[in-house]
């Protein structure tokens, strides 16, 4: 079986636009090693991204990894997909209540330790959703 080859210039399209699967692929034609090696790191950084957004565990770290990527890096440099997926982690980080972190917590920790457990995790989930909302709010101003 013969696999088509992608020019990299359509590969590096898709992943402008979120798609990091055809760099990642074997069938990218790179200019040389370096650049292979370079390109599928930042594709393999995409998805990692696109799939922590989509997993509903929004954090600090991957608010700021969304932004390191789709605005930071003018490689793949994309606000429409930056501001979807901080939108997206900050519905994520404010739809579990306390009493939905209470009963998972039941099945881990000891009952003594819930209520302070579930002070704290309150408290980092504000952390985070101010984290988020600023920086879309910095991502809209511009």
């Amino acid at each position: 079986m013969t696999i088509r080859s992608i020019p990299f210039d359509s590969a590096l399209d898709a992943l402008r636009n979120g798609n990091p699967y055809p760099m990642l692929s074997d069938a990218v034609r790179f200019r040389s090693r370096v650049c292979q090696d370079a390109w599928k790191q930042k594709a393999s950084d995409v998805r990692d991204v696109l799939e922590a957004a989509c997993s509903r565990n929004a954090s600090v770290r991957l608010a700021d990894k969304i932004v390191q990527i789709f605005v930071e890096d003018p490689d793949t440099n994309n606000r429409d997909i930056a501001t979807k997926l901080l939108q997206k982690c900050l519905i994520a980080n404010n739809a579990l209540n306390d009493q939905q972190y209470g009963e998972w917590l039941e099945t881990i920790i000891p009952k003594t330790e819930i209520e302070s457990a579930v002070a704290s995790g309150r408290e980092s989930q504000a952390r985070i959703g101010t984290h988020i909302s600023a920086l879309l709010r910095r991502l809209v101003s511009g």
